[in-house]
């Protein structure tokens, strides 16, 4: 059976190190009506060099490609002056609109995310490091990200931002095109080696 085509970004699922499978905790970082990029529910974000006013750092939706740090994946949107009670209740952060963003920055954390299908990848490329693409947008509708894996470059090289844990194992799965795999995020700003590298692949 084929798999669907349903892309979501990145999506957690456990922690490598205690082992949870659910409770991940998440930090808040702001983004500024600057920003024209919007972002979406599972979004790679990565610093943006800056702060609000009370300090909250700024981050901005993580390049795609070789060499492009990941600080972390987004889990949800505020509307919020960071001080009064925030509004969680919409589904994506529009662009050029100054919002927080509550983010996934642990870099022990587990994810899913789908490969794009521009090839079908197989057991032998468990192990090896992947980047993301965002040949889709992210949808209004369900708040979701349209991040996938390129598929096709797949490699062992430390510089490439994803690593390939195995195939999501879920009955609706299966080797070939657009399947998920479970990954963890190699170039991590908080977990980088000294030379800007993440892990080889295997």
């Amino acid at each position: 059976m084929a798999n669907s085509d349903v892309r979501y970004g990145l999506r957690p699922i456990k922690h490598l190190v205690t082992g949870a499978t659910s409770g991940f905790t998440t930090r808040r970082y702001y983004v500024p009506s600057t920003d024209a990029t919007a972002l979406y529910v599972g979004d790679p974000v990565d610093l943006a060099g800056s702060a609000d006013a009370r300090g909250v750092p700024t981050v901005t939706r993580a390049t795609a490609g070789d060499t492009y740090h990941i600080t972390g994946v987004v889990a949800g949107v505020e509307i919020s002056d960071g001080v009064n009670v925030p509004n969680l209740n919409i589904a994506y952060r529009a662009a050029s609109t100054a919002r927080y963003v509550h983010v996934y920055d642990d870099p022990f954390l587990i994810f899913t995310i789908q490969d794009d299908g521009s090839a079908a990848l197989g057991a032998t490329e468990v192990g090896l490091n992947a980047n993301i693409v965002f040949t889709h947008g992210g949808s209004a509708t369900t708040g979701l990200s349209g991040a996938e894996i390129i598929a096709s470059t797949v490699a062992a090289n430390a510089s490439f931002q994803l690593t390939i844990l195995r195939m999501y194992d879920i009955a609706t799965n299966a080797l070939g095109v657009n399947a998920e795999w479970e990954v963890m995020i190699n170039l991590h700003r908080y977990l980088a080696t000294g030379d800007g590298d993440g892990s080889l692949g295997v």
